[in-house]
């Protein structure tokens, strides 16, 4: 099948019905504008009509072939800047086109699937020395064969100028990837903890204090007890490497520098980035000393991005012109259930209140790595938790390392989720017995993610205060303070309210994570 198409245009050179052609120019600041028409026999010079808004118009018996250009105030001859077609050169006359000559063969095309397809820019004029669709016909394997991730647009830019976009897009994927499916769970230790009197034949409470929230200490919950809790935590993240997320301070640049002109794009990021997790736990006691377990997240994503740009070309030194276009917002939302995890803890030295336990997570990637819902790889936590008591006053320390697996995503190609890094974990606090029922608790929670992707501030060639992030390999140290309390309002329950918050701008943050919960001990 076969077709032939106009496109009717307000302005250059336009074919009419009774055999005339319109020719209009956009000249607001030109008090006179005139036609040169080179015909196949005739030559002639005719004066355009002012019209309004800076409009000049004019009709001449021009058919399709003919040249044509435009004086200016009676100066230089210029091109048609809307011209169809300009055969010698785009400062050579223009040439009037009839598009109804062309009878295209297209009609049968369907095009591609969205997924498959690639946008490309193309200026015939330039593309080739000759200027024409049939000359651009001969290059287009060229075409396919690129294989930049944006191809056309961005192939004239420097790669020193566009590593950075791609560095801080793998950067900021691998850090939700870890840092949401990651995020703290909670202990696996209860509140309340047993040692067994095999002389009377009764359990008794280990410590004075309920226990850390986010941390482990060295009780265990004690022989054939079973301690079950539920919390509910809530986490925003706010900024990226101190940057805030969500007022677009994450800025990304592209373009290019000559002698005489600059021209870039400023990207702005937007995100808003949002996980609510109700977390289930289970731990039982086989022995007083050895303690297994269970936790299950069930985690909902919600996340809203957007790209704002501001186009900026500067001339020389200080004149230059830039216009913002605002993106519209993608959202996004996931539910399902996140990385389970397998506890286990031994106390291999008992102590009054504490002493040693050595433990290990095994966390499954059950959780959807598309989705957020879990890191791309298992990883399985080997660690040692150290504790005491002194009157009302009980510390701990925990140090562990975290192998990491990789999963079938984070190998293949068609995906862009990355496999968890090894991981050095650190942590410690305080616990106090305000009084038999309520505990003050305070932690600082470590982790060190090695050789990954950090993002480092750098200058950008289009002056010293457009910065943007640059990636580099290195080790992310994350480090939050959590605060608060354990409420044992009757019989064998716990309440608990706790909050986290950020003691360094490393890597993806939220300035206030809090947590609520209840947990039973039987």
């Amino acid at each position: 099948m076969s077709g032939r198409y106009r496109h009717a245009m307000p302005f250059g050179a336009e074919l009419q019905p009774g055999g005339t052609t319109r020719f209009r120019l956009w000249a607001p600041a030109a008090p006179r504008v005139d036609l040169l028409l080179a015909g196949a026999a005739t030559r002639a010079e005719l004066p355009l009509q002012a019209l309004a808004e800076g409009w000049h118009e004019c009709a001449a018996n021009a058919p399709a072939g003919s040249r044509y250009s435009f004086r200016i105030d009676g100066g230089a001859s210029v091109p048609d800047p809307a011209s169809r077609a300009n055969p010698e050169d785009v400062h050579a006359p223009s040439m009037v086109v009839d598009p109804l000559a062309f009878e295209w063969q297209d009609a049968d095309w369907k095009g591609r699937p969205w997924e498959e397809a690639v946008i490309y820019e193309l200026h015939i004029g330039a593309f080739t020395p000759q200027g024409t669709f049939d000359a651009a016909i001969g290059r287009l394997d060229e075409l396919a064969a690129l294989e930049a991730v944006f191809p056309g647009s961005l192939a004239f830019v420097p790669d020193s100028i566009l590593r950075p976009r791609f560095e801080t897009a793998f950067a900021m994927n691998n850090l939700m990837g870890m840092q949401v499916s990651g995020f703290p769970l909670g202990s696996s230790g209860g509140g309340f903890s047993w040692t067994f009197d095999p002389a009377v034949g009764t359990f008794n409470r280990a410590s004075g204090t309920f226990g850390p929230v986010f941390t482990e200490r060295a009780l265990t919950v004690g022989r054939r007890r079973m301690n079950f809790g539920v919390n509910y935590q809530r986490s925003t993240f706010d900024k990226l490497e101190g940057k805030s997320l969500a007022d677009g301070d994450v800025k990304l640049y592209t373009g290019f520098t000559t002698p005489g002109v600059t021209a870039f794009f400023e990207d702005s990021f937007r995100l808003k980035l949002t996980t609510d997790t109700v977390g289930l736990f289970a731990m039982y006691g086989v022995t007083d000393r050895f303690d297994v377990g269970v936790a299950v997240p069930i985690i909902h994503v919600d996340m809203e991005a957007a790209l704002d740009f501001t186009a900026t070309v500067r001339f020389g030194a200080s004149a230059s012109t830039s216009e913002l276009f605002v993106g519209t917002p993608v959202t996004g939302s996931a539910t399902g259930i996140g990385d389970i995890v397998v506890r286990t803890k031994y106390q291999f030295l008992r102590r009054q209140g504490g002493g040693l336990a050595a433990g290990v997570d095994l966390r499954l990637p059950t959780g959807d790595e598309l989705d957020l819902l879990g890191a791309a790889g298992g990883q399985t936590k080997f660690y040692v938790a150290g504790s005491a008591e002194r009157g009302r006053i009980s510390p701990h320390v925990n140090f562990g390392f975290t192998v990491s697996g990789e999963s079938d995503a984070a190998k293949s190609d068609e995906t862009f989720v990355f496999a968890p890094s090894d991981e050095i974990n650190f942590a410690g606090g305080v616990d106090l017995a305000v009084s038999p029922r309520l505990t003050l608790v305070g932690d600082l929670i470590g982790r060190t993610i090695r050789d990954t992707i950090v993002l480092n501030e750098a200058a950008t060639p289009f002056g010293g205060s457009f910065r943007q992030f640059r990636g580099d390999t290195g080790n992310l140290n994350i480090l939050l303070g959590s605060v608060g309390v354990k409420f044992n309002p009757m019989g064998q329950g716990l309440i608990a309210f706790n909050v986290l918050f950020p003691l360094n701008e490393n890597g993806l943050t939220d300035n206030l994570t809090w947590l609520g919960g209840f947990e039973f001990s039987f």
